[in-house]
């Protein structure tokens, strides 16, 4: 039974991260590091600030869960960790910059602060 859970489970993980685009959609960021990532990882938005992964390379899962529930938070913290732990080659820490300074638009669109990891996070 576990041999069969294992395959299952890398047969998964082989289709989210070779189709990323059917696991988030356009222009999410799920899709984004996904493709980036060129299946070192996966990726998965949840509801109320609940963000996972899956690093098979580290033999590692990882769960964030953002207190105010807000999905912006998660995707910089979920950038961070994923460049603090080395998975991200050049072209994909270029790609996912963007999100550890992510931008605080009001209603008029203008830049009125930043999201971005607390100095020394993740440690």
């Amino acid at each position: 039974a576990a041999a069969g859970a294992l395959r299952f489970v890398r047969t998964l993980f082989a289709a989210i991260t070779a189709h990323p685009y059917l696991v988030a959609g356009r222009g999410r960021f799920d899709t984004t590091a996904m493709t980036a990532g060129g299946g070192a990882f996966a990726v998965k938005t949840g509801a109320e600030g609940v963000h996972v992964a899956a690093v098979p390379g580290l033999r590692l899962g990882i769960a964030l869960k953002i207190d105010d529930g807000a999905g912006r938070a998660a995707e910089v913290a979920m950038t961070a960790l994923l460049q603090h732990l080395s998975v991200l080659d050049d072209d994909a820490r270029a790609t996912l910059s963007p999100y550890l300074d992510a931008p605080v638009l009001n209603s008029a669109g203008l830049r009125v602060g930043t999201i971005r990891a607390a100095a020394g996070w993740p440690a």
